[in-house]
């Protein structure tokens, strides 16, 4: 597992606190911070090629919205 990152978005990310993590088998790994239970991977295999190390959410949208990237510097933005 990569650096873990808490979704700081004021409306989304506060009311139901999650956070993201890559992972070795290619999925950005979002978990409940109240249960800490798996809320969904994304993951999209015909894109997705390398682990997703670095993650960050939009800090603002009153949705679900991150970037993904990788080492050799491909980014998957996720809506």
């Amino acid at each position: 597992m990569f650096r873990t990152v808490w979704n700081q978005n004021r409306r989304f990310g506060m009311e139901h606190p999650h956070f993201v993590v890559g992972s070795m088998k290619h999925p950005a790994c979002i978990y409940s911070g109240e249960s800490v239970s798996k809320i969904v991977d994304l993951y999209d295999e015909d894109r997705i090629t390398a682990i997703p190390a670095v993650n960050e959410f939009h800090p603002t949208l009153d949705t679900l919205a991150m970037v993904s990237g990788n080492g050799s510097g491909r980014v998957v933005c996720w809506t």
